[in-house]
């Protein structure tokens, strides 16, 4: 082997490594976005939850409904927003009742995800699953809501089991409201086929 031969077989071998480095960081990056993004979602469920009560409150006491602001919207409201015949008062009522609309709104998807997380239990078959159903109603949704102490007398289990019951049943739910974006396909896609199979989903 001569001199260039040499240098070219070092140069390749180089370029593969780098190569190879930048893979193993490129995917480094990718897992550590996606984490960061399934953190999010499970923060984000866990807050629809925790304030799940004020939404119901602020978007039943709206002083216009729902239908008022759709009356107005989308023509009249941008035009009037973007004319100079709009004065600050006019401004903080608009934000107000697309508030009160934007809440009722989330308000209705998280009942409709509540029932259809109901459903998924009930399906399944599953005791536990049923169980964790029951403990994020308490603790979320009935009102008045049930601190963990008293969930786990009612439902005769430790606070740890009934904190991790509730993690698992904000996990669940939060496929449910977030949809395809919910989903953790690196360690859900095995739990999803399995519920496949049974036609659970």
């Amino acid at each position: 082997m001569n001199l260039s031969e040499l240098e070219e077989k070092i140069l390749r071998m180089a370029a593969e490594e780098g190569a190879k480095v930048a893979i193993e960081h490129m995917e480094g990056v990718r897992k550590k976005a996606e984490k960061t993004r399934l953190d999010r979602r499970l923060h984000n469920t866990k807050l629809l939850l925790q304030n799940y009560r004020m939404f119901v409150i602020h978007a039943g006491h709206a002083v216009y409904s729902s239908s008022d602001v759709l009356d107005e919207l989308p023509e009249k409201l941008l035009g009037r927003m973007m004319g100079d015949d709009m004065d600050d008062d006019e401004i903080y009522i608009e934000s107000i009742k697309s508030s009160k609309l934007r809440t009722a709104i989330i308000v209705k998807h998280i009942e409709d995800m509540v029932s259809m997380y109901e459903i998924f239990c009930e399906k399944s078959g599953n005791d536990e699953e049923k169980r964790r159903y029951r403990i994020l109603k308490m603790r979320y949704i009935d009102d008045p809501n049930f601190d963990v102490p008293t969930i786990a007398a009612v439902e005769c289990l430790s606070n740890r089991t009934v904190y991790k019951d509730l993690d698992l049943a904000i996990k669940r739910l939060s496929t449910l409201i977030f949809g395809i974006d919910g989903i953790n396909f690196n360690n859900d896609a095995k739990s999803v086929q399995t519920l496949c199979k049974r036609n659970v989903l």
